[in-house]
């Protein structure tokens, strides 16, 4: 972190010009003082597309009383650390917040939705449970 007399390199300028940081300036009330220091910028999520099993994009259909890990494939740079994991029928299958799904003891068809709440980009599958 500078300080508020440091010098600004040119590095530094054309970052805050092409948006690639974003400067912020912190002041601390008790001193009087105050620093500059640059955050990273958040990658908005444009794209998102559920993945299966085994890093297998085509869903192949699920054991009863089994468990598989999905996955949700982000546009470059984007986190998956908000997505909202759900399934529209909890006697058939559950899945916690990381994209782990548990099949119950029932035989059909579940949809399975990753949502990221920020942009409100959904993506939905519906495999088969056998």
């Amino acid at each position: 972190m500078r300080a508020k007399s440091d010098v600004v390199n040119s590095a530094d300028i054309a970052g805050i010009a092409n948006n690639a940081v974003t400067p912020l300036f912190v002041n601390f009330a008790s001193s009087g003082r105050g620093a500059w220091a640059t955050a990273e910028p958040k990658i908005e999520i444009v794209s998102l597309v559920i993945g299966g099993p085994n890093g297998k994009m085509a869903i192949t259909p699920l054991p009863r009383n089994g468990t598989a890990q999905f996955y949700v494939d982000l546009n470059a740079g984007a986190t998956d650390e908000n997505i909202i994991w759900s399934v529209s029928d909890t006697s058939y299958a559950t899945v916690d917040q990381t994209g782990f799904v548990t099949t119950l003891n029932k035989m059909g068809m579940v949809t399975l939705t990753a949502r990221d709440p920020v942009s409100g980009i959904t993506h939905t599958i519906v495999p088969r449970i056998t």
